[in-house]
């Protein structure tokens, strides 16, 4: 009778699954990975924490009951007892403790971006954690608004990282090296650059400026800040933040500090515009998160004051602050 009512209830779910596929979702490593699983399969992928989102159908109070009180071993999909399989309404109603390799791909890609040597590791510790990003801010599938934040970061991101790698292509048509120490050598020991060198520093600056969120690559921020989930907000406005800004201090201290003089207006002009426009803009927020959104921005103005004081010996004070 047992196995009978295992094999019922998992074509039932199969059956609901078909006809409503929609909303039939395998939430395996990630409440935010919607893959079309097989119930059959599932012991091969992930053998427990199986879970399935599905409204629960009226007159079938069953389906949701995997449980036997005969034991098996941990994976065996030949009796119900180990399918962890329930209904769940949203994803809120799910367990706190299932891994979240998104959430560990946005810390490697921050942990590449500050410990970084080479200007590659820099561009591909920057897209794991953005692209790890965007899924996060449009995870909430109920909100418009979560899937309008995660759309509008994922254009305006491409296009930063544009910027930027085509500031990196720049840089190494005219030095020949993506390594840091090399580039600032090369820079050091050649009185005569390439003016496309200049380019491309201002291309990364550009590109930087948007990760770190500073005045006029801001705009991005208060839309994205409100409508992303909110653990993603403070995920957003803490490690990715922190991270972005040490890319950008490492880059402009160590790399090009040969320039240090002439990069001095570009960054007192960002430094200017993000202490002034995002605090005044901030007051007339009706929404806390967009309110807190501009007083994050306006944060990296203090960042990019004590930057812009003493590049080369700033690095104490910005961790403080930070």
């Amino acid at each position: 009778l047992g196995e009978s009512r295992t094999t019922i209830n998992r074509h039932l779910v199969k059956i609901l699954g078909i006809l409503k596929r929609g909303q039939y979702v395998g939430y395996t490593a990630t409440p935010f990975a919607n893959v079309f699983v097989d119930p059959e399969d599932a012991a091969d992928l992930y053998p427990s924490d199986y879970i399935l989102s599905l409204p629960r159908p009226a007159g079938y109070m069953g389906v949701s009951d995997f449980h036997d009180e005969e034991e098996s071993a941990p994976g065996d999909f030949s009796s119900n007892q180990n399918a962890h399989v329930r209904f769940v309404q949203s994803e809120d109603d799910l367990p706190g403790n299932l891994p979240q390799p998104l959430d560990a791909f946005i810390l490697a890609g921050a942990m590449m971006m500050i410990g970084f040597n080479n200007l590659a590791i820099l561009f591909l510790g920057i897209e794991i954690l953005s692209i790890s990003l965007y899924v996060l801010a449009g995870s909430n599938k109920e909100s418009l608004s979560s899937t309008e934040a995660s759309f509008k970061y994922f254009l305006m991101g491409s296009f930063a990282t544009g910027f930027l790698l085509f500031g990196i292509a720049l840089v190494y048509g005219a030095t020949g090296s993506f390594s840091i120490p090399s580039i600032a050598e090369f820079i050091a020991n050649h009185k005569s650059l390439p003016r496309f060198l200049y380019v491309g520093i201002l291309m990364m600056m550009v590109g930087l400026g948007f990760k770190i969120s500073a005045v006029p690559f801001h705009s991005w921020a208060p839309d994205v800040y409100d409508g992303s989930p909110t653990s993603i907000t403070t995920l957003m406005s803490t490690v990715v933040k922190i991270s972005a800004f040490a890319a950008f201090v490492k880059i402009f201290s160590v790399c090009f500090v040969r320039f240090s003089l002439s990069l001095l207006y570009f960054e007192q002009a960002l430094m200017v515009l993000t202490l002034v426009i995002p605090n005044v803009t901030a007051v007339y927020q009706t929404s806390v998160k967009r309110m807190l959104a501009y007083s994050s921005v306006g944060q990296v103005g203090y960042l990019l004051l004590a930057f812009s004081s003493d590049a080369a010996n700033s690095s104490g004070i910005i961790f403080y602050y930070l």
